[in-house]
């Protein structure tokens, strides 16, 4: 009782009975005191009530600590879910960052010359930089073979004119090589004794430069 001006009221199961005691207003000190018998099952309704009423304060204690464990389980599971989506974030960011790196790396060694490698593709081959990886190896690996084939060939035009060199050399008439755009790419030891020139002043030039009366032959 909070109130020493409420009245108190008590009651006595064993009895039947309700007992309240009231202050009389305006005397102090006085009291009334009232007692009378109920029915036993106003009594049993009474009892009912007041242990419902307890039942209850149980339950909501008991509810604020549930939901304060609950809370407490959600903001774990929220938490772990977030660490989990970081993680995810950081490994999705480095399956895109870590192919790209090594296409940056691979045009750095194809600017230097080196054309003997291949970049390892180790991830989903469903992925689109997957299929740019293999494409770029593909490139790299056509590239290789196209200068391998130039390097052959390019031997085998030097091969070439050193051998005509070498048979040139042994003619002793004097042989001019002119190509379809009319300058001069081979001339042998016999043809710079004749015309008593340097070979630096053929080789590359026309050779109407060097024989203009040719023109008038040709034309006429």
């Amino acid at each position: 009782m909070n109130n020493v001006d409420s009245p108190i009221v008590y009651l006595e199961t064993d009895n039947n009975r309700i007992n309240v005691i009231t202050p009389i207003i305006g005397h102090i000190g006085l009291y009334l005191y009232f007692s009378r018998y109920l029915d036993p099952i106003i009594i049993y309704n009474l009892k009912s009530v007041k242990e419902a009423i307890n039942d209850y304060n149980l339950a909501k204690k008991e509810s604020t600590g549930s939901r304060i464990t609950f809370t407490m389980v959600f903001i774990s599971v929220a938490i772990l879910l977030l660490l989990l989506a970081v993680w995810l974030g950081i490994k999705f960011a480095n399956s895109i960052t870590y192919p790209i790196a090594k296409l940056i790396e691979a045009s750095e060694k194809v600017s230097d010359g080196n054309l003997k490698f291949n970049i390892e593709a180790n991830i989903n081959k469903n992925n689109e930089i997957y299929k740019l990886i293999l494409s770029f190896n593909n490139m790299i690996k056509q590239l290789d073979d196209q200068r391998e084939d130039l390097v052959t060939a390019n031997q085998q035009i030097d091969n070439r004119r050193r051998f005509t060199e070498s048979i040139l050399t042994g003619v002793k008439s004097g042989v001019l090589g002119v190509s379809t755009d009319d300058k001069i790419f081979l001339v042998n030891k016999s043809a710079l004794e004749l015309l008593n020139i340097d070979a630096s002043k053929l080789i590359g030039f026309s050779v109407y430069d060097t024989f203009p009366q040719l023109k008038f032959y040709i034309y006429y």
